[in-house]
């Protein structure tokens, strides 16, 4: 998805790493290893005290798409059925305020 954002502006990536964990991509950029693309609110502590800079990726916003899925007839367990209800209202909630801007 990242390579796709840059590839649309004819930018091309040198040496790209995927790594699954947000600290580590975090960590990695302290030491100078590289820049991270993250989510604002993953680097919120680390920008607020300092130990990384957020800058804008360009003119447009890059976007993701999320989703939750499980088998069709099977009945969630209490903390799944917990977990897709936070996810539908969390969005919910950026989706209004993003209608709103």
């Amino acid at each position: 998805m990242v390579e796709e954002y840059f590839r649309r502006d004819h930018i091309t990536l040198q040496n790209p790493l995927e790594l699954g964990s947000m600290e580590a991509i975090k960590e990695l950029v302290k030491i100078g290893v590289g820049a991270g693309i993250v989510a604002p609110w993953i680097a919120q502590k680390e920008i607020v005290e300092g130990s990384l800079v957020s800058l804008p990726l360009g003119p447009r916003k890059l976007r993701r798409v999320w989703g939750v899925a499980h088998l069709k007839g099977r009945r969630l367990a209490l903390a799944e059925e917990t977990f897709t209800g936070l996810c539908e209202t969390v969005a919910t909630t950026f989706h209004s305020r993003a209608q709103a801007a």
